[in-house]
């Protein structure tokens, strides 16, 4: 499953870089996919994770397609749900 994003308040960018933090340092993501009125606030709370990817909608949809097998999930799979 993927987390989606922290719902964020005026006045409240720290706090939500630091709540966006704790939850990528809780389930280690190798990716995350943004739309592109959040990747300065995701680039900025990732800075610090450099193998991380960071993609916009439009950056993901212009990635060729990999011809892999995918793992389908199973009961005992980790979700992060919100």
């Amino acid at each position: 499953a993927v987390p989606l994003a922290i719902p964020m308040g005026v006045g409240q960018r720290d706090s939500w870089s630091a709540k966006l933090q704790g939850l990528l340092a809780s389930c280690q993501p190798a990716a995350i996919i943004t739309g592109d009125e959040w990747l300065p606030l995701v680039n900025a709370a990732t800075h610090n994770n450099p193998e991380l990817h960071v993609l916009s909608h439009a950056w993901f949809k212009a990635l060729p397609e990999a011809d892999v097998a995918l793992q389908r999930p199973v009961p005992n799979d980790i979700a992060y749900l919100q």
